[in-house]
Order: C-alpha cells, then structure tokens, then sequence
C-alpha cells in the first residue's frame, strides 16, 4: 500500500469518526462496510464500536465485526471483547471485567498490543487480585507503568501512589509524585481530581518525607476544586 492509499484510509477513518460524532450512524456504516468487509482490521473494529457508540446495532453483529478485528490482532478489539458481554445487574450487554479464562487471555494480549486501557485494567486487576487475576503488585506496577507512559490518568494516579507506598518494587518517592503531577494536569478524568487532592495533603501534611509547604498545598487544593467544577459540571 502506497502513501496515497494510506492517507486515504485515514481520511476515511476521519470521516466516519467525525460521522459518529454527530450521531450519523448510518454514514458511518455506509463508509466503514465495504472497507470491513475487504479484511481491514481498523474498518472491522470501527464498525463494531458503532455498538458503543449509540447506534442500534445488535450486540452479536458487533462482536462478529471485533471478531474479524482481533484476529488480526487489533489491540482495542480484542479489549472490547474482553470486557464486554451481558451483565446481570443492568439486565444488558454493557461493559464489566473479564468472565473467564478465554476473556483474561483478550485482554492480557490487547495489553500487550498497546491498548492502554487493557494495561491499566491489568494493572487494576492485578493490583487487587480481581476478574480472575491473582493478586501480584510486581505485574500491577508493571502494567501501570505501561498505561501510565501512554498518558492514561487513572493509570498515572495509581502509578504514583504504588511508587510512594512501596507496593510492587522499591519505594520511588521521587518518581511517583512526577506521576501524581502529570495525573493532575489532565481535565478528562477524575484522577486528576483525586491526584491533585493528594499532593495537597502531601504539601499540607509533609507526607513521604516531604518537609511542609503551604503554598504548593494551596495551589493544588486550588486545583482540586477547579478539577471537582469541570466534572460536576460534565454529569449535570
């Protein structure tokens, strides 16, 4: 495939984001179909994410398309399948974490792949000892950091508080409250919230070995409210 090619398909791929965006289901399944249905991975798992996404298409049909996807090895395809399937609770298909052993080997391979939300899931999952996974904080702290590096937030905050406690390794005071403050820069995830909170009860407290310092207490407490503003403001 030439370089025209390929930016055609980014451009195609542009397209039908944009279409979802706007609620336009139907467009974006009229662009994404035939490419899917050619073999293209992106296609096949742009397509089944329209499930997702809003539209009415029917849970099996998606999973045939993420299907397609993740045998061609397409990391967030196989986390969708991974963590998606029909949960009690709400009575629905929705999103929870892995079943069985089957849905445990998805997600570690998406991890593996990239999909920064499997590593930080594994990293959770991990961490706990939950959805199948005996607990080890060495793998914990190992997925975090992955997840972490990619820019995940609530990755970056559990990264940081392992690294101050200990958990998973040696202690990293240093490190983890550069990754509490690389958390607290974010607007899209409540981490952000949680890891400026922190780093005022650090400041104000002195915790970590770290001596007092109001001012650094007050700047983050300031951001901890202005953090809490935008997302009360993003549920109402």
């Amino acid at each position: 495939m030439n370089e025209n090619d390929n930016q055609r398909l980014v451009e195609l791929y542009e397209s039908a984001n944009v279409a979802v965006s706007e609620g336009a289901f139907q467009r974006a399944h009229k662009l994404l179909k035939p490419l899917a249905e050619s073999g293209d991975a992106e296609a096949q798992f742009l397509l089944g994410n329209l499930f997702y996404a809003g539209s009415d298409m029917a849970w099996d049909v998606a999973r045939q398309w993420l299907n397609s996807a993740a045998e061609q090895n397409h990391a967030e395809a196989l986390y969708c399948l991974a963590s998606t399937g029909f949960e009690p609770s709400l009575g629905e298909v929705a999103w929870r974490p892995p079943v069985d052993k089957a849905e445990c080997r998805l997600l570690q391979r998406a991890a593996e792949l990239g999909s920064a939300q499997a590593q930080r899931d594994l990293g959770a999952y991990f961490s706990m000892g939950d959805a199948g996974f005996a607990e080890d904080q060495v793998q914990g702290r190992h997925w975090y950091l992955h997840a972490a590096e990619q820019g995940h937030i609530d990755a970056q905050y559990n990264l940081g508080m392992m690294l101050l406690e200990g958990e998973g390794g040696a202690e990293d005071v240093s490190a983890g409250m550069a990754w509490l403050v690389e958390a607290s820069q974010s607007d899209d995830d409540p981490a952000a919230q949680e890891a400026a909170e922190l780093l005022s009860e650090i400041y104000g407290e002195g915790l970590y070995g770290h001596q007092i310092d109001r001012q650094k207490a007050k700047i983050y407490s300031q951001l901890a409210r202005e953090l809490k503003r935008v997302f009360d403001e993003d549920l109402s």
